[in-house]
């Protein structure tokens, strides 16, 4: 039975305001109005806070890591015949390929993303000017996870460029019906992409405990640092030191440094959800029954997503507890703590009556998922997309 009929099931019918026609789209282009004020400090406060990063500075462009393909070899790419690639060519466990991939494809749908929110909000000056340097930065994003997937060889290209044009060319994304259900769904998702982020570096370090040793990383844990002399030489008489350790640990930097943008954006996304639970509450109460609810990554379009999704969520990368514990109650518990929210008309009262047992039902749908994935693991305690194949350090020569 799909989850939201086990919700109705369990809770009740969805309350009048789950349906799009019942928004009030005159309160909703006036909140727009009201919230010029935050936005205008917060994207100040955004950009004085800002430090410049440079996606190419990021991935190192290593010889020892280049294909040499002869004319032969090209002339046969050109009429179609791609080249094999095997995920062993990749040091990084599955998880974390699959995490990199839907991150990258994510960040190519951008255009999507820039006219839905420029479409919502272009009549405001303030937030198209946001909405311009929001672009510019999560286009940093794609730049430096490209990089870092076709410089180091992580992923099979050909099919990254096949599924690149696949998701450009439908755009199949979150479509929010509101100005409020916009501020909330991004808020939310901002905050689930640096969850995202932030978890395919834990993996990744979680599955070679070495490559620190061997290639650390800076104190901000955005880039390479310079490894001490002694340890390099004492990792390299014991074989380690090569790709694996490296390209692990540059995966780690750059998903660091996109998940704090990330975690900027949410900064700023959140001031303004802030501010529309004061103003408008019945609005936001009833935005925030409908995303909470109907919640969606802005992956949801990319070819094949299901089964790569239930891959991160095996791994723990992004799952459904990690939604709720980690993204979901921070938000609607602790920030706007809608439980108790004051002044709401009789429908902000419903919904926020039904938002409160949606999310108990979903702390019951986090027990039902954890149960189907603790019967897979059993089934197949070996398996890849765990992550375990790069559970010990490797033993290749210092950088073959």
């Amino acid at each position: 039975m799909p989850a939201l009929e086990r919700l109705m099931n369990e809770v009740g019918p969805f309350p009048p305001a789950m349906d799009p026609a019942s928004i009030d789209h005159e309160a909703d282009r006036e909140s727009l109005h009201e919230l010029t004020p935050v936005i205008d400090n917060a994207f100040a406060m955004h950009m004085k806070t800002d430090k410049p990063w440079y996606p190419h500075l990021m991935v190192p462009d290593v010889d020892w890591l280049q294909h040499h393909i002869d004319i032969q070899a090209m002339g046969e790419i050109r009429r179609g015949n791609k080249r094999d690639w095997a995920p062993e060519e990749s040091p990084l466990p599955l998880a974390a390929r699959v995490a990199l991939e839907v991150g990258l494809l994510t960040e190519d749908n951008l255009p999507g993303y820039f006219r839905q929110v420029e479409t919502m909000f272009g009549a405001n000056d303030s937030l198209s000017q946001w909405n311009r340097r929001w672009a510019a930065e999560e286009s940093r994003h794609s730049i430096v996870m490209r990089n870092l997937l076709e410089r180091l060889d992580l992923v099979d290209p050909f099919q990254l460029q096949d599924d690149h044009m696949e998701q450009m060319s439908t755009m199949d994304v979150p479509d929010p019906p509101s100005i409020a259900d916009a501020i909330i769904y991004v808020t939310l998702q901002e905050k689930a992409t640096m969850l995202s982020h932030q978890r395919t570096g834990m993996l990744l370090e979680e599955t070679a405990k070495y490559d620190n040793d061997v290639y650390p990383l800076d104190t901000e844990g955005t880039g390479l640092a310079e490894p001490d002399p002694d340890i390099w030489r004492q990792m390299k008489e014991r074989g380690i030191g090569g790709r694996s350790e490296l390209v692990r640990q540059v995966s780690r930097a750059v998903m660091t440094r996109v998940a704090r943008d990330e975690g900027r954006h949410y900064g700023l996304y959140g001031k303004l959800g802030d501010a529309l639970f004061e103003t408008y509450p019945s609005l936001a109460m009833k935005a925030a029954m409908r995303q909470g609810i109907l919640f969606q990554m802005p992956g949801k379009g990319i070819r094949d997503f299901q089964r790569r999704a239930r891959i991160i969520a095996d791994s723990r990368i992004y799952d459904l507890r990690g939604h709720r514990e980690e993204i979901v109650l921070p938000v609607y518990d602790e920030r706007w703590d809608i439980a108790n929210l004051q002044g709401l008309d009789d429908e902000g009262k419903r919904a926020q009556e039904y938002t409160v047992e949606f999310l108990d039902f979903l702390g019951r749908e986090v027990v039902r998922f954890e149960a189907g994935r603790d019967e897979r693991w059993a089934q197949d305690p070996d398996a890849v997309w765990v992550g375990k194949e790069s559970s010990e350090p490797s033993r290749e020569p210092a950088l073959s």
